[in-house]
């Protein structure tokens, strides 16, 4: 009994030396694991309308996305007067 447990270390060395390795053939067969298929390429954006935090009454829709605009968005603390949001062409 005694014997048994003190294999026990070493047969779940084994097990993840084991997955590791299966793994590491597996890319070396061309499999990319950090390529994730994604369920929403190729379809459209959805409709919405955002109000600019810094602008009141300028609002953004799925056409500010697609037009190839960059925006970076930012939150701070409560309370906290919003930046300029970044954004170039």
């Amino acid at each position: 009994m005694k014997r048994n447990v003190l294999l026990l270390p070493l047969l779940i060395f084994l097990l993840i030396a084991a997955a590791l390795l299966w793994q590491l053939a597996r890319n070396a067969q061309g499999d990319d694991p950090t390529a994730l298929e994604s369920a929403l390429t190729g379809k459209p954006v959805p409709a919405f309308r955002l109000e600019s935090l810094d602008r009141p009454g300028q609002y953004y829709g799925a056409g500010a996305l697609t037009q190839g605009n960059r925006c970076c968005l930012t939150s701070g603390p409560p309370g906290a007067r919003p930046a300029a949001p970044s954004i170039s062409t």
